[in-house]
């Protein structure tokens, strides 16, 4: 049985703690600047405030690099809800049906997309020869970073949690999306990134599932993103940011706009709502 984070004693105290959570890429990172010292900095600051910072990101667990781990937070939402952890306890973990799992890799295959299965303990790539010019960048940093959670596709079982693709411009994006549909939702990023999500399960989800577990009041929960990708998550929490640098379209969608990520949008909203 789960342990409550809270105890009778304290439980009223408790319920007015802030949870707020961040997305990874584009939010409080990217590839080319690493984490942004000031912000950083304000999520420590945060939770010496007695608040609650938590990780929500489409990554898998294996994938969230330490120098982001390093930032210091209090769980972590990851592979878009199918891992949910609190302190040292996982609360929730779900995974693909192998047989569904290699059916998504030969499909991208056929279509010309080049699959990147994402599970909780590794992050499976093709050979070097067949990366995508498109995800080259992201591929560097991950096998400089976390080289001791990668595994080729083809030489083992494949234990995901998602399957992402990157594609370009011979992919066949559609017909992976329709043959895949009954499993999985989709979002598509901008760096031509296919993204394949069981269904049912969302960073909004995962947040509600943890508030419930932990006790934390719907009306203390905050979020920050920068996608489609974090759009349920963003209109789910009470108080919902999109950064700055966030395509335009996601403005209308929700409550609050900040700054770009790096130029301090966190630590000027998280001043705005009072929790620094």
């Amino acid at each position: 049985m789960l342990l409550k984070y809270i105890n009778s004693t304290k439980e009223e105290k408790d319920m007015e703690k802030k949870a707020i959570f961040f997305d990874i890429d584009g939010t409080i990172y990217s590839y080319d600047k690493g984490v942004i010292k000031d912000t950083g900095d304000a999520i420590r600051e945060l939770r010496a405030n007695g608040h609650l910072a938590f990780l929500c990101t489409g990554r898998t667990y294996p994938m969230v690099t330490d120098d982001i781990r390093n930032i210091g937070f209090d769980g972590v939402i990851a592979g878009g809800g199918t891992y949910i952890e609190f302190g040292n306890e996982v609360l929730f973990m779900k995974e693909i049906e192998t047989d569904i799992t290699n059916s998504v890799i030969e499909c991208m295959r056929k279509n010309g997309i080049m699959p990147i299965p994402e599970g909780h303990k590794y992050l499976y790539f093709e050979t070097e020869d067949k990366i995508k010019s498109v995800y080259r960048k992201a591929y560097d940093t991950y096998m400089r970073s976390i080289p001791d959670r990668i595994r080729l596709i083809d030489m083992g079982e494949v234990r995901a949690a998602k399957v992402s693709g990157a594609f370009d411009d011979n992919s066949n994006i559609d017909s992976v999306i329709k043959e895949m549909e009954r499993e999985f939702r989709y979002v598509i990023h901008n760096e031509k990134l296919l993204e394949l999500i069981p269904r049912d399960y969302s960073k909004a989800e995962g947040i509600k599932l943890l508030i419930n577990e932990i006790g934390i009041k719907w009306e203390n929960t905050y979020a920050y993103g920068d996608s489609f990708n974090d759009l349920e998550m963003l209109k789910y929490v009470k108080h919902g940011v999109a950064m700055g640098n966030s395509h335009k379209d996601l403005f209308e969608m929700v409550e609050y706009r900040t700054g770009d990520y790096d130029k301090g949008g966190i630590r000027e909203s998280l001043e705005r709502f009072g929790l620094l």
